[in-house]
């Protein structure tokens, strides 16, 4: 199902715990994905149209539909990588991010850091794997568990 969406990325978690639909279905035995644009939550026609071809190309491939005329085939080849580590803020405070999505880091690499807005103390952050971070925080204020930055590998 994951390269029926056609895009670039296939990240496969290692895990089924959480509290999302597709960890909970997936513990359940059903196969689940989800697909996600990034661009925090961007709904521009484009987006919304490359989010629907995804539904469409996902739903033909498992035999509910004909395949649409109107949809274009993916040219991109997908490329599956393995989901590797969460970094979490361990405290409140003002982040500051060092490295962006796309970034390749190494596991003990510093990829931002932590102020605490009252005494101005700085705490650095690093990563918990080596890959490429496939999601960051953008946001100034965190709180203890928040999800900084997420890292995958490529999967041989």
């Amino acid at each position: 199902m994951a390269h029926a969406v056609g895009y670039e990325l296939v990240i496969f978690g290692t895990s089924a715990d959480g509290g999302n639909s597709h960890a909970a279905a997936n513990r359940q035995g059903i196969p689940a994905i989800l697909v996600e644009t990034g661009q925090l939550g961007d709904r521009d026609p484009a987006t919304v149209r490359r989010l629907l071809d995804a539904l469409y190309r996902i739903l033909h491939h498992l035999g509910a539909i004909e395949a649409p005329e109107h949809i274009k085939q993916p040219t991109v080849q997908p490329r599956d990588w393995i989901w590797t580590g969460d970094v979490e803020s361990p405290v409140a405070g003002l982040w500051y991010p060092g490295a962006v999505t796309g970034d390749e880091v190494t596991e003990g690499q510093t990829i931002g850091r932590l102020i605490d807005p009252v005494d101005g103390a700085e705490r650095k952050i690093t990563a918990n794997a080596t890959g490429k971070i496939i999601y960051n925080m953008n946001g100034l204020s965190v709180r203890p568990g928040t999800h900084l930055a997420a890292i995958a590998a490529p999967h041989h």
